[in-house]
């Protein structure tokens, strides 16, 4: 059951709005929800492969803002599993129905690997799910692993989350409590 990730920021959200000509240096403290029409908003190319029939993520064409799409969820936040504070942070509301569209795992995935779920600063991450449940209502993944990061030398820290979805949406929590 365990599976390995290796992140480093090759699927990431700001490399694929790059692409698209819209310069993310960091992603926005949190994505803001619009009604998205063609005219006014791009895709940001990244497969719905979590059960969406379309992105997620687009660019405001007018502000040069990614945001989310409002049929889907209210909102998105971005969180940093290498400095959590708190013990537990919300990433999305869900809207209506959305919950039974989805598949929790690769909508996990799709976190990870866009670094909505940051795990790393500098040069990547590896993480195994260790653990993982999926009961209709709800659904639960422990990972662990490791970063890397340069200040004066390199570094090496260890991560321990899991992330929380149920109809309502996802959360991150430290450790696994």
């Amino acid at each position: 059951m365990n599976k390995t990730y290796e992140i480093s920021g090759a699927s990431s959200l700001s490399r694929h709005a790059r692409a698209l000509g819209v310069e993310v240096r960091e992603l926005p403290a949190r994505l803001a929800a619009e009604i998205i029409a063609p005219e006014t908003h791009l895709p940001v190319a990244l497969e719905p492969s979590f059960g969406l029939d379309r992105p997620l993520v687009w660019v405001n064409s007018a502000s040069g803002a990614l945001v989310v799409d409002a049929a889907v969820v209210d909102h998105l936040t971005p969180v940093d599993a290498t400095g959590l504070t708190g013990d537990r942070a919300e990433i999305v509301r869900f809207r209506v129905g959305v919950w039974d569209r989805i598949e929790p795992r690769k909508f996990m995935e799709f976190l990870l690997n866009t670094e909505l779920i940051t795990t790393y600063w500098h040069v990547g991450s590896t993480l195994e799910l260790i653990e993982e449940r999926c009961g209709g209502e709800t659904y639960r993944a422990h990972l662990v692993g490791t970063h890397e990061y340069f200040t004066q030398e390199r570094n090496v820290e260890t991560l321990d989350f899991v992330v929380l979805m149920n109809a309502e949406g996802a959360w991150l929590k430290r450790g696994a409590a």
